[in-house]
């Protein structure tokens, strides 16, 4: 199926950011930082894509490979350790923006490489978690 590489991309993405939002929300239980609502929103969103790539793969029948469990071990212990040194709004809100920032420039270097062998709902995905990380940098701004 021409659309599973870029589907197996946005899975993996947003499957990596709803984890990253859960751990990093784990982290900050029982702290009083005022990011934690922008968190739970953003969360909230992956979750939603998280539906959405679902429903496409089974509309095209497509088995996805998960997020190793290493490479999300990995990104939870970094993530621990930078909130241990400094659990500033500000300095969450900067690893979160360089996180939605990679995010985006992988996702546009993925719908350029598969635009033309996949469906138009699958690519119109792709833009659509554009436009979340994005809006989601802008949100955070505010916090830096």
């Amino acid at each position: 199926m021409e659309s599973k590489e870029l589907l197996e991309y946005i899975y993996k993405a947003v499957d990596m950011g709803s984890h990253s939002c859960m751990k990093l929300l784990e982290d900050l239980k029982g702290k009083d930082n005022k990011i934690i609502d922008a968190i739970e929103d953003i969360k909230k969103e992956y979750l939603s894509f998280q539906e959405k790539v679902k429903r496409l793969t089974e509309k095209y029948n497509v088995d996805l490979n998960d997020v190793g469990m290493m490479a999300k071990m990995g990104s939870s212990m970094e993530m621990k350790m930078e909130v241990m040194k400094d659990n500033s709004d500000s300095k969450i809100a900067d690893m979160l923006i360089r996180g939605n920032t990679m995010g985006v420039i992988e996702i546009e270097k993925n719908i350029h490489k598969f635009k033309d062998k996949s469906q138009k709902d699958v690519i119109a995905l792709a833009d659509e978690l554009i436009k979340f990380q994005n809006n989601s940098i802008k949100k955070l701004k505010k916090y830096l």
